[in-house]
């Protein structure tokens, strides 16, 4: 796999450098806290834009992305993951309708026609036998909240091609596609796949395989996710709220130094505002929306205060992150905003009309990652 040399830059009155290893391989533990509807989710994010990373065919592979017309491959045993459908596992073949399709008899004709070209090699690949269950055009974006996918994968105007089989529980799900779909190298690295098996050990756990063609390559991302309702108390910790007392990096990254490549993240909701208070880790100074030095262990936070808190912690030289350490505390800023039942004066659009699944999709690890990961860096040539 080529290996891309980042730079950070930290802009200011002194700019440091400091030169780090990045993979086209990401793995990520993500906690979204909604204060005001008291609900946490928790997600362990395993992505890849590298067939030698997550193991989809070659030709399968390229024949999403130069097909033109498919906009994602879903396979997921999420309860309900399309209308009508109960107690099964779905694959779903997500497509743009088109223009010459111009009644509704059409628009299901067509796109099954596709979806029935590639449904029995996703089958083989999965190890399946799913079988075809609907036809369903979207007319708005709330599949992609239920899935909890970027907008683009399942929103308006795409229709979904539903196949259905058995539910296996997630555990076993999970290990079915951590076997089959990654590379031994990641499968057996420990990392962030050992978070991810503890998340689907949990109740009501649900795991999700997305494949995302782009005009170069496939984004593939599988996830396990968890929701609870939990009341906020002013403290968060990642890696608590996963189920787990450590994490650290895979051995896929043994051969370098890649800290923007295995991260843990939490983002904060609150009508009524909210400011970082402290964390049990250093807080690292953020420089233009980036952190200072990316070789630090430590929490940067974009923003540290307002409606929406994000922070990303990095593992620094050390790569090991464990619990207590990875806990945050946010408290009212000193200027106080209105209550949580009154609307907040300065609120921003993200946290103040979108729902925790949406904010979710906000620092889910997903078609925008790499550019958040690296906002701020530039690569040299």
């Amino acid at each position: 796999m080529p290996i891309v040399t980042v730079v950070v830059a930290a802009l200011g009155a002194a700019t440091a450098h400091a030169q780090v290893d990045y993979a086209h391989y990401m793995e990520s533990v993500q906690v979204v806290v909604d204060e005001d509807l008291g609900e946490v989710s928790a997600e362990v994010v395993l992505q890849s834009t590298n067939t030698d990373d997550v193991m989809l065919p070659e030709s399968l592979e390229r024949d999403l992305r130069e097909n033109g017309r498919i906009i994602a491959i879903i396979f997921t045993d999420t309860e309900g993951c399309i209308l009508g459908v109960g107690d099964e596992a779905c694959v779903i073949i997500n497509m743009a309708r088109v223009p010459e399709e111009t009644n509704i008899i059409l628009v299901q004709d067509g796109a099954r026609e596709l979806a029935d070209e590639f449904i029995p090699r996703l089958n083989e690949m999965f190890g399946v036998q799913a079988r075809f269950h609907s036809v369903f055009v979207h007319h708005n974006d709330e599949q992609n909240a239920a899935l909890g996918v970027p907008g683009i994968v399942a929103g308006y105007n795409t229709v979904s091609v539903t196949y259905t089989m058995p539910q296996r529980g997630a555990q076993q799900f999970l290990e079915m596609l951590v076997s089959g779909m990654l590379a031994p190298r990641i499968a057996d690295g420990g990392g962030f796949v050992h978070a991810a098996r503890a998340l689907a050990a949990q109740e009501n756990a649900t795991v999700t395989f997305v494949a995302v063609p782009g005009t170069s390559d496939t984004l593939m991302m599988l996830k396990a996710s968890r929701s609870e309702n939990r009341a906020f108390g002013g403290t968060a910790d990642p890696l608590e709220i996963v189920g787990v007392d450590a994490v650290e990096p895979s051995a896929r990254f043994d051969d370098g130094f890649y800290p923007l490549n295995s991260l843990i993240r939490v983002a904060v909701a609150s009508k009524g505002g909210l400011a970082v208070a402290g964390a049990e880790a250093a807080i690292i100074p953020v420089v233009d929306g980036a952190p200072a030095d990316v070789t630090a262990a430590g929490w940067f936070f974009d923003p540290a205060e307002g409606t929406l808190i994000r922070g990303t912690y990095l593992m620094g030289g050390d790569g090991l992150a464990r619990v207590g350490e990875t806990s945050v505390s946010l408290q009212r800023p000193a200027a106080a905003g209105p209550g949580p039942d009154e609307p907040p004066q300065d609120a921003t659009p993200a946290a103040s009309a979108e729902g925790p699944i949406i904010i979710g999709i906000i620092v889910a690890a997903g078609i925008g990652a790499a550019a958040f990961y690296l906002k701020g860096y530039r690569r040299q040539p």
